[in-house]
């Protein structure tokens, strides 16, 4: 990045200094013991310069010219992502009906096991009634046959 502004404000020093307002014969003073640039060398480096903002400013065309075709190719991308957006809504309202048919399943089958439970509660009720009445029918029919055995023990 830092490459690219540096060639960018080089190209504007050159042109500025190519304007024809501005065109004012340029001395070459040298230090003591430096040698004056020679004009053909300035040339030389002058073209060398302008070759590569001409490379630069290719490459920068055709790096606007990527950025362009992506941003071109965004819409596309955008309906896509809306299609591929309803489709996972379209399958979470399926998901969530599911969800609600299985809960009113669940609360059924809850409604089943407390039916269950109060039938399991009469089925004890029952069962202890059913014991005691057992019971005392048995001790019914041992004193009836102790009765018979002992009435007919006296009756001999």
């Amino acid at each position: 990045m830092q490459h690219r502004r540096v060639l960018l404000a080089s190209a504007v020093v050159l042109a500025l200094a190519g304007s024809p307002g501005i065109a004012a014969p340029i001395a070459v003073v040298a230090a003591p013991g430096v040698h004056a640039v020679k004009p053909d060398t300035r040339a030389a480096e002058n073209e060398s310069f302008l070759r590569q903002m001409g490379d630069a400013q290719k490459w920068m065309g055709e790096e606007v010219w990527k950025i362009k075709d992506k941003v071109d190719a965004l819409p596309g991308i955008i309906a896509e992502t809306k299609e591929d957006h309803a489709a996972v809504q379209e399958e979470v309202d399926k998901l969530r009906e599911e969800v609600k048919g299985l809960y009113v399943e669940i609360s059924s089958v809850k409604q089943q096991i407390d039916e269950v439970k109060t039938d399991i509660a009469g089925v004890n009720t029952n069962v202890s009634s059913f014991r005691t009445s057992s019971g005392i029918f048995l001790a019914v029919v041992m004193l009836a046959v102790v009765f018979s055995a002992v009435t007919n023990v006296f009756r001999r």
